[in-house]
């Protein structure tokens, strides 16, 4: 594993505390972060959304000599405040990243219990996630898919020419 010198004194939060920081987020850009343990060794290289998944408890964290920890499972004066949080992020409120982390969900769960197919032809276009990479690849997989079907169609078009012919 690789140290974390904070040379640029780049502003931190202690995201987990028992008397000193176990896990510690550096902001290195707008929404850049690197999460150090206490031992400085880099445990997670994230962004916004990463942070608020790691502090809702969506991922654990563990130390570079082998502790894991659940964050929201520790007790609540080890962790920031809500308000700690926000103001470290930069975010007025945690509500919108977490309404974009449960339309991911939300996206994740119909894949998996109903299709990828379904889900991106039949079920939704996803209008309200706004995230124009996710559109583009979600336009490309549904072309591709078309592209696919027509391809198949045809092949059973040629085969049935073929038997009628008598080839």
């Amino acid at each position: 594993m690789a140290k974390y010198e904070n040379k640029n004194r780049n502003p931190h939060l202690g995201l987990l505390n028992f008397e000193g920081d176990t896990f510690r987020a550096y902001k290195i850009d707008t929404s850049e972060y690197v999460i150090v343990d206490d031992q400085h060794e880099i445990i997670e290289m994230t962004n916004t959304k990463g942070v608020i998944y790691i502090m809702n408890g969506g991922k654990s964290l563990t130390t570079s000599y082998g502790r894991t920890y659940t964050i929201p499972n520790e007790h609540e004066n080890a962790r920031p405040s809500d308000e700690q949080l926000r103001s470290f992020l930069g975010l007025t409120s945690l509500e919108q990243e977490e309404d974009d982390l449960e339309l991911w969900e939300s996206v994740r769960y119909r894949m998996d219990e109903e299709g990828f197919d379904y889900c991106f032809e039949g079920y939704s276009h996803w209008d309200e996630i706004k995230d124009d990479e996710f559109h583009r690849l979600r336009k490309q997989f549904l072309n591709s898919m078309e592209e696919l079907r027509n391809y198949i169609e045809n092949k059973v078009d040629e085969g049935r020419q073929k038997e009628w012919d008598g080839e």
